[in-house]
């Protein structure tokens, strides 16, 4: 048996563990030889709790998961929060500021959407048709909720639009000095200032003693990317993911993380 026993791997979860729906048994496999190799797997994802709770139905993970963007640690093995940095008041406000600008362009159907993240709900404030298919792509039914009833400690903001409307609204982001990255192309998630998947995944592996091996396919994943030790990309990634130089391995439908474990393994032997 290989011993990993060094090393925590971090996964984004959609089009890099996962197909978008399903886990390939490749990877299901290499992480049980992985984790019985004293490894510690677990995931880095852009989603909320409420929506990758679901997920473990389908992965076991042996270490905190990295949540809404690096907003978020908790431990689901024992029901605990290990990083919490909500979004700063002036965020907020922008994130509203922009909202507002965008909320009377259609009477029936808002061409902007907005969605946001709390530790343990994730609510629409604003409904379009993306951001519909966004909450059935995490499995959920968006749940509406008016602005001025949101709690304060948001995790994290969502633009859904077009996708040729996501670089626009990038700008404006961009402008009222907020921290927004993208993933999938109709969305535009905001995070506090100086949070991303990277920062705590780092953290989370600093606390753990642990080497740092990631893996990610988006825009969302680059912090994460640059944080780790050793970095894998999916062959099915964002082209200006693949451009950064990092090891590409097989495409995410066919087995991306058994193909970086494996290569670990033959590398350790």
């Amino acid at each position: 048996m290989t011993d990993f026993s060094d090393i925590l791997f971090l996964s984004d979860y959609d089009l890099t563990l996962s197909d978008g729906q399903q886990i390939p048994q490749r990877n299901l496999d290499a992480i049980e030889r992985f984790k019985a190799g004293g490894g510690m797997f677990s995931i880095a994802t852009g989603r909320s709790k409420p929506t990758f709770t679901p997920q473990l139905e389908k992965i076991s993970v042996n270490a905190p998961v990295v949540l809404s963007n690096g907003s978020l640690v908790y431990d689901f093995a024992d029901g605990t929060t290990w990083l919490q940095i909500p979004m700063k008041d002036w965020e907020k406000a922008a994130v509203r500021r922009i909202r507002d600008r965008h909320s009377d362009r259609a009477v029936f159907d808002l061409e902007v959407g907005l969605e946001v993240y709390l530790p343990n709900d994730t609510l629409a404030v604003q409904a379009n048709d993306y951001t519909r298919a966004h909450f059935e792509w995490v499995g959920m039914v968006s749940r509406m909720c008016p602005m001025e009833e949101i709690p304060d400690d948001w995790m994290k903001a969502v633009f859904t639009a077009h996708p040729d409307d996501i670089p626009a609204l990038a700008k404006e982001a961009e402008e009222e000095g907020l921290n927004g990255v993208r993933s999938l192309p109709f969305m535009l998630e905001i995070q506090t200032g100086g949070v991303d998947k990277g920062t705590s995944a780092r953290w989370l592996a600093d606390k753990l003693g642990r080497k740092l091996v990631c893996a990610g396919d988006a825009p969302n994943d680059t912090a994460l990317l640059r944080a780790a030790d050793r970095a894998f990309v999916p062959s099915s990634a964002y082209p200006e993911i693949l451009a950064m130089g990092y090891e590409v391995v097989a495409d995410c439908k066919t087995g991306a993380i058994a193909d970086a474990i494996e290569r670990m393994e033959a590398e350790r032997r």
